[in-house]
């Protein structure tokens, strides 16, 4: 149930007519087990096809812990996007610029941060010539192995990079109340878009590289 332009009284009163012939289930408690990340591997045989697609995450951050903004500055730090990307789509990012700039096989390299109630996913996913996949796995790994390195311009620059994103929402109203029911599904609260930018102003990059070092650490999954 979503109301715009109206209080939250009046609301109220309109859901509680709707549901006024429906028995409610009595309240109960609930144990909530948390998801438990293992990692591991999937290998599907793509035939003919002439794309690879490939998929490297390690366990991430939930949507409730205060590590959220660093690992959405992590994934900015990465960036990514598709071969024939235009400026201000993240072109100056690591993976456009190690790694879909030096080659003509890439489709298309991004990198990736799903974070859920009770744990996450970060990584990478590309796509790129079948004959060349080994060596562009490989140009992942070494993506993802100097992450805990980051220098203060670079950092600058990821957090810009994460703010506009993030502002240019603004003027999308379907995107900012899916961003208020998710948050609110997810972790029982709602951070604005300008708490969310001083946030992100607060990250550092000692922050940043423990977090790094911390992904790295754990099992991947591929």
């Amino acid at each position: 149930l979503v109301g715009l332009n109206v209080s939250h009284k009046e609301l109220s009163k309109w859901a509680m007519r709707s549901f006024a012939d429906y028995n409610a289930i009595p309240m109960r408690k609930r144990v909530e087990t948390p998801a438990l990340y293992t990692g591991g591997e999937l290998y599907l045989d793509g035939g003919s096809h002439k794309l690879c697609h490939l998929a490297i995450a390690f366990e991430g951050v939930s949507s409730r812990s205060p590590e959220l903004p660093t690992a959405a500055v992590l994934q900015s730090l990465l960036g990514g996007g598709q071969a024939s990307s235009n400026i201000g789509s993240g072109v100056t990012t690591r993976l456009s610029t190690a790694l879909i700039k030096q080659s003509p096989f890439v489709e298309s390299c991004t990198a990736f941060n799903r974070s859920y109630s009770d744990t996450g996913l970060f990584g990478i996913y590309g796509s790129f010539e079948a004959t060349k996949a080994g060596d562009l796995s490989l140009q992942i790994c070494k993506a993802l192995l100097g992450l805990p390195k980051v220098s203060e311009e670079e950092l600058a620059k990821a957090k810009a990079l994460l703010k506009g994103k993030l502002f240019r929402h603004l003027d999308n109203d379907a995107a900012l109340v899916q961003d208020l029911g998710s948050q609110l599904t997810l972790s029982n609260s709602y951070r604005s878009p300008q708490d969310l930018a001083q946030a992100i102003d607060a990250v550092t990059a000692e922050q940043v590289s423990a977090l790094a070092k911390r992904f790295l650490s754990g099992r991947p999954t591929v």
